[in-house]
């Protein structure tokens, strides 16, 4: 209820510019915005939004051997958002991206970005710095001034955005259930059994909703 109202409170705010959600995979980062965006967002005419794109890194990440890059996001961005050919340089892609963006209330969600960030536990300052350069320059457009919102989640909190301070900038890491919360999750699966036992499976499970 906390994050959901944080994100209200975001879409409402002309000063809101970026949230960002940070947790482990299986936490319900996709899950949180997916609900926000199908239950919450107003559908109003004053107060919807004028254009919506969401994408996924996610699947990106999955084979280590495997380059990841925002090559394909911004193809696909660029054609529904209408910014016609994109720059070849990779800083002057985002900004013009962004530009295109900036010129209506657009809501942008960009899903399991960690695919482009370097891992936690690299050498020291690179964790949880973007490998893109194009997405980094977007995302830096993006967080100074915009009439909508962009909502990103990772596992790794985005090192560019350190320092971008609230309400321009919403920051939230995602916890784990404890175990009254586990056993209610538990419940609304159709588990049965004791209360006492349904707390003790989320606790084993150290309340980790996947």
């Amino acid at each position: 209820k906390a994050e959901l109202h944080l994100l209200d409170k975001g879409w409402k705010n002309p000063k809101t510019n970026i949230a960002q959600f940070i947790a482990p995979g299986g936490t319900g980062k996709t899950m949180l915005v997916t609900y926000w965006l199908q239950h919450h967002l107003p559908r109003s005419e004053a107060a919807r939004a004028d254009a919506i794109y969401a994408w996924s890194f996610y699947s990106q990440g999955s084979d280590e051997g495997r380059q990841s890059s925002s090559d394909l996001f911004f193809e696909k961005a660029a054609e529904f958002f209408g910014a016609g050919r994109l720059p070849n340089d990779p800083r002057d892609r985002g900004r013009a991206l962004a530009q295109r963006i900036r010129s209506e209330r657009c809501l942008l969600i960009l899903d399991g970005i960690e695919p482009l960030q370097y891992p936690l536990g690299t050498q020291a300052g690179m964790g949880g710095k973007l490998k893109d350069p194009a997405l980094a320059a977007l995302l830096r457009e993006l967080s100074f001034e915009q009439p909508g919102l962009c909502i990103l989640t990772t596992r790794v909190a985005v090192t560019e955005l350190e320092g971008i301070a609230e309400p321009q900038h919403l920051r939230r890491p995602l916890e784990n259930f404890d175990k009254k919360e586990g056993a209610e999750l538990l419940k609304n699966l159709g588990v049965r059994g004791a209360q006492t036992e349904l707390e003790t499976a989320a606790r084993e499970y150290r309340g980790h909703a996947l």
